[in-house]
Parts: C-alpha cells; structure tokens; sequence
C-alpha cells in the first residue's frame, strides 16, 4: 500500500451501514496516520458534524433512511458543511450514473469493491488541496 498521510493528519468521517466494510476502512485509514471516524448512518454523521469538522466525508450510496447522496446534498446546502470535500462510494447500480451524481454535489466516486491504494490517494489528494490539521479525534 502506498505511505503515511503528512504529518498533518487528516479527518476522515467515514459513513456506512454495513459495520466490517466501515471498520475496515477505518483500520487502513488510521494506518496509514489520518485519524478516522465511522458511523453508521446519515443521521449519525449530521450529529457527528454538528460536533467534529473532519477534512473529509466518506459515504456509502446505499444505506437505510438518507443515502449518501443525500448526505453530500444536505452538507452542500448548509453553510457549515458546504466545503467539506466528499467522496461517494458504491457497489451498487451504474457506476456512471453514480460518479455524475457524486460530481453534482462536488464529490469524488470510488467504486466497490474497494481498491484501498487508490482510497487513500485520493483522500491525500483532496486533503492536500484543503489542508487539515482539525483537533484530535482519535
């Protein structure tokens, strides 16, 4: 796998439903130096912005209640939010379809299943055009 985050490392809120792909994502996140957040929901990660600013929001499509689209609207219609990089994630449905609807709310689309080389050098990429450094989180 590729290297460590910056020694400024990055926030990564990462939203999905189901429990081992979130924990997983999280694990290699944390190895490579960001300090990553799961939740579980869309809901959870309102709550959890109402609290933290991490330097990204990683979401799955297709989850109960709100979707992860739905997640990267709400966030791009509040002022608080609005210029917090997401990326959209999905096994499900037309990758196409799905990446132009990410780009509509500004957001990067990764496919599953996941390649995690290609995760964390985007989460580089999009952390190195916003910088980070937000309060310990982990």
């Amino acid at each position: 796998m590729t290297g460590r985050f910056p020694a400024l490392r990055p926030v990564v809120l990462v939203v999905d439903d189901h429990t081992d792909t979130r924990e997983i994502l999280v694990e290699v996140l944390r190895y490579h130096g960001a300090r990553a957040v799961g939740v579980a929901n869309a809901n959870e990660a309102l709550l959890f912005l109402d609290g933290v600013r991490p330097d990204i929001v990683l979401t799955d499509f297709a989850m109960p209640d709100d979707d992860g689209l739905t997640l990267l609207r709400r966030m791009r219609n509040d002022p608080r939010f609005q210029d917090i990089p997401g990326v959209l994630a999905s096994g499900h449905g037309d990758a196409l379809k799905l990446a132009e609807a990410a780009a509509e709310t500004g957001a990067a689309f990764v496919p599953k299943p996941f390649d995690m080389d290609n995760v964390i050098e985007l989460i580089r990429a999009l952390t190195s055009k916003v910088g980070s450094g937000s309060p310990e989180t982990d």
